[in-house]
């Protein structure tokens, strides 16, 4: 019995520890940016779980404008029966506009085309994990929804959908990456097997993303160039 009670102790020590860990570095790797390792925790007005990497090379002051990319799923999603494509599109549409009405906001020049003095923004959904809530490990594999056994035996547990957004701000002529991130953020959750996502769900999520661009984007046009070099 003694033995049985330490090898719990040691495995939830252990656990415990992995997980105090897990905000240094995000807990998911997709391949969509090339160094993972160098990013870092940031901090964000919605407290949203950010990590983010700028290269010592970046100089705001060499640039006057932004191309803002659609926002695209790398790779294709892999729906199931509570997370539907045209829900997800609906998802990536409204992030489309929130990224164009932020940038805009922020007083930053909009460019439609790379060419000197132009950045050039490049985002992606990259994961959509369904889990059960409260469990902390799950298997994370890019865009597909994860149901382990364990969660269809317990159907009726809450489920979180985490949304997994990554990006880089990529200087246009020379194609070197100034800045790349990654997010993590979950909807509402899924109240049981049976519950579909909805864009109701991602209201908050959606609020909280808009809310973290408008710092960014404000923040960004206040170091570049105030007009074409």
């Amino acid at each position: 019995m003694r033995v049985i009670k330490l090898a719990t102790t040691l495995m939830v020590t252990s656990l415990l520890a992995a997980c105090g860990g897990a905000a240094n570095k995000p807990t998911q790797t997709t391949g969509f940016l090339a160094n993972y390792d160098q990013l870092n925790p940031a901090s964000v007005t919605s407290e949203t779980q950010v990590w983010r990497w700028r290269s010592p090379d970046f100089k705001p002051a060499n640039y006057h404008s932004l191309n803002v990319l659609p926002v695209v799923f790398t790779p294709q999603p892999t729906p199931n029966d509570q997370v539907s494509l045209n829900v997800l599109n609906e998802i990536r549409h409204t992030i489309n506009n929130t990224l164009s009405q932020q940038a805009a906001a922020s007083g930053i020049p909009i460019s439609t085309s790379a060419g000197a003095g132009v950045l050039t923004l490049r985002p992606a959904i990259t994961s959509v994990n369904l889990s059960l809530q409260d469990m902390k490990i799950t298997e994370a594999i890019p865009i597909r929804l994860v149901l382990s056994g364990a969660e269809l035996a317990l159907g009726l547990r809450d489920k979180d959908v985490t949304f997994l957004f990554e990006y880089e701000l990529i200087d246009s002529t020379t194609g070197q990456v100034m800045v790349s991130g990654v997010r993590h953020a979950n909807t509402e959750p899924l109240e049981s097997d049976s519950d579909t996502l909805k864009q109701e769900h991602a209201k908050e999520m959606l609020e909280k993303l808009s809310k973290d661009l408008d710092q960014n984007f404000k923040a960004l046009g206040r170091t570049l160039s105030q007009k074409p070099s």
